[in-house]
């Protein structure tokens, strides 16, 4: 905010209005149980899923906000990239984890984040064997 001359008027003060709103991720908070050989499942983050090993699991992250946030997925505090069994997609606002293996145990973390603010959410996932 500051003085600017307006018109007429020397001493004014010029306001900004910025509209918007924070990030707030919708979960559903339900725990998944995959324990059927089924090859690819999918969950919204928030609660935990336990699948079968060899699993396509994909983890969605449906957040609102505006300006429209960032999204950065973290497993266990360190931030994912895309990789042999990972693949991040930011048009979907998902994570997929190809051929779930044992060693992908762990907390997954979708965090969002705008001008305004910062939400968080997280899965826990359990591999099981047949």
């Amino acid at each position: 905010m500051g003085w600017k001359t307006v018109g007429p008027c020397t001493y004014c003060k010029l306001s900004v209005i910025i509209v918007g709103e924070k990030p707030h991720i919708a979960s559903s908070g339900k725990n998944v149980e995959s324990i059927q050989e089924l090859t690819n499942v999918t969950v919204q983050v928030g609660g935990n899923a336990t699948v079968i090993i060899g699993t396509n699991l994909k983890i969605t992250c449906p957040v609102k906000g505006k300006p429209a946030p960032s999204i950065t997925w973290y497993k266990q505090g360190m931030e994912l990239r895309d990789g042999d069994n990972l693949l991040i997609d930011n048009s979907t606002r998902s994570l997929n984890i190809l051929k779930v293996q044992y060693d992908a145990s762990g907390t997954y973390q979708c965090v969002a984040k705008n001008p305004l603010g910062v939400d968080q959410m997280t899965t826990y996932l359990l591999p099981i064997g047949l």
